[in-house]
């Protein structure tokens, strides 16, 4: 599993918190099954739009080249 950092603002977070523990399960539990449900969702709508998710295939790059990664802080919150 990955650690990351995620920024959302403070009204969402109290309303994810609020409805994890309603669910009894954690807000990293709540987050990843948020994530699950929205990749999902947009597979179907990829699927319907561009004939298939397979089609996407190429299209990315994945990784980075070492000049690529951000050196400073302004670099990565373009400042």
């Amino acid at each position: 599993m990955i650690r990351t950092q995620v920024y959302i603002p403070d009204d969402l977070y109290k309303e994810a918190k609020l409805y994890a523990n309603i669910g009894n399960t954690s807000i990293s539990e709540f987050v990843r099954q948020g994530l699950e449900h929205s990749i999902k969702e947009a597979k179907k709508m990829v699927t319907k739009k561009q004939g298939g998710f397979a089609s996407l295939a190429g299209k990315f790059a994945f990784g980075k080249k070492p000049t690529d990664v951000a050196t400073n802080h302004d670099d990565i919150y373009d400042l």
